[in-house]
C-alpha cells in the first residue's frame, strides 16, 4: 500500500542587514567595451597635387622650425651655387649622322671630311711649333753662299773680281747726276733770321694765340644757347655706352659658359671622334666593331663643361708667403760699437 506523505516545511533563514563597512575598490577599473562601427574607406587623393607636409600650429615659430629640421621634415637651405651649371653645353652631345653604323653616302663623306680637316690643322700646328724651335739664322741664305752654290765646279780666273766692277758702276752712276743738272743747290733754312724778322714772327705767334683763345671763349658763350641739344647728345652717348657695355658683358658671359676654362695644372685634350673606314662599314650591328670608350667620353664631357679639373704638375714658380726675420740693432736699444749694424 502506498502512503502519501506531505513535504516537510523548513523554516526560512533570518534576513541579514547590510554591513556598514565600505567595500574595497577594484584594483583595475572596469572598462566598458563599446561596439565599434567599421571605418569607411579612405578618400582618394592625387599623389602629385596633395601636400603631405604636416601643418604644425606651434606657439613659437623657432620651435616649429627646430622640430621640422630635427624630424628631417624640412631640409637645410641649399647654397645658391648648388644648382648653378658652370657650362651651357649639352651633357651628352648628339652624334653626327655620318657616325651611324649604316650611314648615307653624303653624311659619311661630310663626317670623314670634317675629321680630316681637324687632323690637318693639328699637323700644321705641330709643324709650326717645330719650325719655331729652330733658330732663325739657320734658314737665312747669304749672297756669298748663293753665288758659291751657283758657281760650284766652275773655274774662275783669280784676276776677275765681280765686287770691283759693281763698285765702279756705282761710282759712274753717282758722278753722272751732277753733270746733268749743273745747278748749285742752295738751302734757305740754313740762313739766320734778323732781329726784326724774329720780332715779327713772335708778334704773329702772339696774335694767333690771342685769336684762338678769343674764338674758344666765343664758342663757350654760344654753347649756352645749345644746352638742350648738348644734353640730348650726352644722354644719347651715355645710352650707347651702356648698351655696348651690356652687350660686352653678355658676350663675355656666353664665351665663359660655352668654352673650356682653365681648371687644374693639366692641359685639356678632347677625345677623338671614332670613325670607320669605307671597307669597315657594315649593314648589320652584329658585325660592327665597337670603338671608343664610354668612361673616356664621360670624362672628356665633364672636363669640357668645367665640372672636373685636369691634374698636372704643381706651379713651382709660386712665391713664398713666409717672410724672413730680420734682426736690426737700433740706436735707442744698443750702443754703437765697432761692427754693429745701426739703422
Amino acid at each position: 500500500s502506498r502512503v502519501c506523505r506531505e513535504p516537510q516545511k523548513l523554516p526560512l533563514p533570518s534576513p541579514k542587514c547590510p554591513s556598514l563597512k565600505k567595500q574595497p575598490k577594484l584594483k583595475q577599473p572596469v572598462v566598458r567595451v563599446e561596439k565599434t562601427t567599421p571605418k569607411s574607406a579612405a578618400p582618394g587623393y592625387d599623389l602629385w597635387e596633395t601636400d603631405f607636409e604636416p601643418k604644425l600650429n606651434l606657439e613659437y615659430e623657432e620651435a616649429g622650425e627646430h622640430m621640422l629640421r630635427y624630424t628631417k621634415q624640412k631640409l637645410p637651405n641649399k647654397p645658391s651655387t648648388a644648382r648653378f651649371k658652370p657650362s651651357l653645353l649639352d651633357a651628352v652631345a648628339k652624334p653626327d649622322a655620318g657616325a651611324s653604323y649604316n650611314p648615307k653616302a653624303e653624311d659619311y663623306e661630310k663626317y670623314v671630311m670634317k675629321i680630316a680637316q681637324d687632323e690637318t690643322k693639328l699637323m700644321q700646328e705641330e709643324e709650326r711649333i717645330e719650325r719655331s724651335r729652330k733658330p732663325k739664322h739657320e734658314s737665312v741664305v747669304t749672297y756669298a753662299e748663293k753665288s758659291l752654290e751657283e758657281t760650284e765646279g766652275l773655274v774662275i780666273d783669280p784676276r776677275y773680281n765681280a765686287n770691283d766692277e759693281e763698285e765702279e758702276s756705282n761710282v759712274k752712276e753717282e758722278g753722272e747726276e751732277p753733270m746733268e743738272t749743273g745747278e748749285k743747290i742752295t738751302i734757305s733754312h740754313l740762313k739766320r733770321k734778323t732781329k726784326k724778322q724774329k720780332l715779327n714772327a713772335a708778334k704773329e705767334k702772339k696774335l694767333l694765340r690771342e685769336q684762338k683763345k678769343r674764338k674758344e671763349i666765343e664758342k663757350k658763350q654760344h654753347d649756352v644757347f645749345k644746352a638742350k641739344n648738348i644734353n640730348k647728345e650726352l644722354a644719347q652717348k651715355e645710352q650707347e655706352v651702356a648698351e655696348k657695355a651690356a652687350k660686352r658683358k653678355k658676350e663675355k658671359f656666353l664665351k665663359k659658359m660655352t668654352t673650356r676654362q682653365k681648371l687644374g695644372g693639366g692641359e685639356f685634350k678632347d677625345e677623338e671622334e671614332p670613325f670607320l673606314l669605307q671597307e669597315e662599314l657594315s649593314d648589320s650591328l652584329r658585325k660592327l666593331k665597337p670603338q671608343g670608350h664610354v668612361l673616356n667620353d664621360r670624362l672628356a664631357s665633364l672636363q669640357r663643361r668645367n665640372m672636373l679639373p685636369i691634374g698636372g704638375p704643381r706651379n713651382k714658380n709660386k712665391l713664398k708667403t713666409k717672410l724672413k726675420r730680420k734682426f736690426v740693432e737700433k740706436r735707442l736699444v744698443a750702443e754703437v760699437t765697432k761692427g754693429s749694424r745701426v739703422m
